[in-house]
């Protein structure tokens, strides 16, 4: 099967917090908030956890290029 969509077989989604909620809510998951985070410093890090408690995973939304080729969200 080839990818005619040009996504590289990646599947795409809004990166938006709310789209996460009503995708997860869909799947019957309750309790359970999205937030955007911009960067992976300590200090992002830690405002996250203490604006919203505990943090149970990250999703990455943009494939990560080692060598700059593109792709969003940072890596060289």
């Amino acid at each position: 099967m080839s990818d005619e969509s040009g996504t590289g077989g990646w599947c795409t989604i809004e990166s938006d917090p709310g789209v996460f909620t009503s995708l997860v809510e869909s799947f019957g998951v309750r309790g359970c908030e999205f937030a955007e985070l911009w960067s992976l410093d300590d200090d992002s890090l830690e405002r996250v956890v203490s604006d919203f408690g505990d943090v149970y995973g990250l999703i990455f939304l943009f494939k990560w290029m080692p060598s700059g080729g593109g792709g969003g969200g940072g890596g060289g």
